[in-house]
């Protein structure tokens, strides 16, 4: 997973960070996934995801 992760991003960058920039990715994505399942609150689980996704972009 993280070597095709690491595979699509841009080719200015050096394998290393290549490889460093996706493990952090799906490492946000898999943190932000338990801990949104893990709260009763449904809003705070949706911004949980919301700010993950919108980090991950910017």
């Amino acid at each position: 997973m993280i070597g095709l992760l690491s595979g699509r991003m841009g080719s200015g960058l050096k394998q290393r960070q290549r490889d460093d920039k996706a493990l952090a990715t799906v490492a946000s994505l898999v943190g932000a996934l338990v801990l949104a399942r893990a709260v009763n609150d449904p809003k705070l689980s949706d911004d949980i995801l919301r700010a993950t996704k919108d980090r991950l972009e910017a």
